[in-house]
């Protein structure tokens, strides 16, 4: 969900989310590279699991190709080019957009659009803003993508929020009784009667099949 739209934010508070929370989801640097700005991707989602890490595909070099003189052309010649990264598109897709190409291309379309925006301002040189527009940028975003993903302050790029320790429930009460499933018993986790029987069967067919006599499975 959107960290800023007024309807979540209205619901988060509703639903008791503490304020700093509320500011630290509209400030993540991993929402705006995954969500916003879509060049965060995570690895093999069509494993259907939960990433903790996300990555941005690299800008490898381009192989055997305008002779070394990469940071001295102009994007439009590159963004045909893209295919022919050291680093086979592929490849790329293959970790990281279940083997969609274009995921990856419009990826890196971005990042060498942001790369040569922030170049031509260092050097104080014009720029074809069409070529930002195209790769779905502004002058902000490429400027905030670019601090983002490489000069990003501590407090810019970890965005943790605090945990709110006197919200929690004393969890030391219930030590050694009920694990850490919220205090409320340990239903889940211990076997019935019936089980350990099963397992007592189980134990003596075992190691009399093993040892060709029969053992007590208590053992």
């Amino acid at each position: 969900m959107d960290p800023k739209d007024p309807e979540v934010v209205r619901q988060a508070k509703k639903d008791g989310i503490p304020e700093d929370w509320i500011e630290a989801a509209q400030a993540s640097p991993v929402y705006k590279l995954a969500v916003e700005y879509k060049v965060a991707l995570p690895l093999h989602p069509e494993y259907r699991t939960l990433p903790m890490v996300w990555y941005i595909p690299p800008l490898s070099p381009i192989t055997n190709t305008f002779g070394g003189q990469i940071d001295t052309l102009d994007p439009k010649i590159i963004f045909p080019t893209i295919k022919q990264f050291r680093i086979p598109i592929q490849y790329l897709a293959n970790l990281m957009s279940a083997g969609d190409t274009k995921v990856i291309e419009r990826v890196l379309k971005k990042m060498v659009a942001m790369r040569s925006y922030m170049r031509s301002v260092n050097l104080k040189q014009s720029f074809d803003q069409a070529i930002l527009k195209d790769a779905g940028l502004t002058e902000e975003t490429a400027v905030e993508l670019y601090e983002l993903s490489a000069i990003a302050k501590y407090n810019d790029r970890y965005v943790i929020p605090k945990s709110h320790r006197e919200e929690a429930g004393n969890m030391y009460s219930g030590q050694g009784s009920a694990g850490y499933d919220f205090m409320e018993g340990c239903s889940g986790c211990s076997l019935g009667t019936e089980k350990y029987e099963d397992l007592y069967a189980f134990s003596e067919e075992y190691w009399s099949d093993l040892n060709g006599n029969a053992m007590d499975g208590r053992k």
